[in-house]
């Protein structure tokens, strides 16, 4: 890499300081697990080491997940770009390493479209690396990266103007209980305006096995994905979680649609917390919830953007249809 070409990556927002998130982490681990039963938000999943075992989940033969939008992407990308031309903004919630995403972006590019690109990621480490790879790969793109949750990297937005595309990629949607996801897809869309385009990446029902197999893969990296959410408790908050005592858990249960995710206890013990102040008790067999993925049927995709302003205007399945890319376009804004 030419030593001048790393100047040119915008370096994330001042919401990076990672004292940022502490504060909200512990608040929130103390409060997951101080109650019954017990749970830890997946949002947390997503430090420096967990996106880099979601990395690794994504290559795993039973992770159908990446492959299948990763499909719908390079069979469709360029009538993607035809509807969203005018946009001048491409900006991603949960960007992580933006591999599938690269897709897109240059289809963009080839198609002469000239837009800056917003990866929105609460980590830091991997938005810097991804904005640096971005950059080599795709010269002519303007890459500013944003460090923080979803809603407060809109709110951090240039108020440059030019019609946004939104993009929800990966199947972060389904950690989201259904009407908590219209709502926050409601949300969303209150900080768009008339004109702009969201994208939205949805995981469909299937067969109990082939899901209960992505989220139970056999190199076990899941499972270190999982645990590593009681080893971030241990490194940012002084906990004294031996994770050889929990196993990783997920089933698929089909009454509400949604792969449940836990850590089980597999003794009785009891865990300090430094930074709390706080120990915590478990019995053996007993559960952390630390994520829901709701599966959605084709039909019900539309009820997502079920509220005024917010239209479904074409729907793409990979080959087997195992998972959507779904485009909305914004008719009421809120700007």
């Amino acid at each position: 890499m030419k030593s001048n070409e790393r100047k040119t990556v915008n370096r994330p927002a001042d919401s990076s300081n990672p004292g940022h998130f502490d504060n909200r982490f512990a608040q929130d681990v103390r409060t997951g697990l101080g109650k019954s039963p017990k749970a830890l938000p997946c949002l947390y999943f997503y430090d420096k080491i967990g996106s880099s075992l979601f990395e690794r989940i994504c290559r795993q033969p039973e992770y159908y997940c990446t492959r299948a939008e990763a499909e719908i992407l390079k069979t469709h990308s360029r009538d993607i770009a035809a509807i969203c031309n005018r946009s001048s903004r491409i900006v991603e919630l949960g960007s992580g390493n933006s591999e599938k995403t690269r897709i897109l972006l240059e289809t963009f590019i080839d198609s002469d479209i000239r837009a800056t690109y917003y990866p929105i990621d609460i980590s830091h480490g991997i938005l810097e690396e991804s904005a640096v790879v971005l950059k080599e790969a795709c010269p002519p793109l303007n890459v500013r990266p944003i460090a923080a949750r979803y809603e407060d990297g809109l709110e951090m937005l240039e108020p440059i103007g030019g019609k946004i595309l939104l993009l929800w990629l990966g199947s972060s949607i389904g950690n989201y209980e259904p009407e908590s996801a219209k709502s926050f897809i409601a949300r969303l869309q209150s900080k768009l305006s008339i004109g702009d385009y969201f994208l939205i990446g949805v995981d469909l029902i299937k067969d109990s096995a082939v899901l209960e197999a992505a989220y139970n893969d056999r190199s076990g990296a899941t499972a270190a994905f999982n645990l590593n959410l009681l080893a971030r408790i241990n490194r940012e908050l002084g906990g004294h979680f031996l994770l050889e005592r929990f196993e990783h858990r997920a089933i698929f249960n089909p009454e509400e649609g949604r792969i449940e995710m836990y850590l089980v206890s597999n003794c009785e013990q009891k865990i300090r917390i430094d930074a709390l102040n706080m120990t915590v008790a478990l019995a053996k067999g007993e559960q952390i919830h630390t994520e829901n993925s709701y599966k959605y049927n084709p039909e019900e995709i539309s009820l997502l953007g079920d509220h005024k302003g917010l239209l479904l205007i074409k729907q793409w399945f990979d080959s087997r249809k195992q998972f959507s890319l779904n485009l909305f376009e914004v008719s009421n804004g809120g700007s």
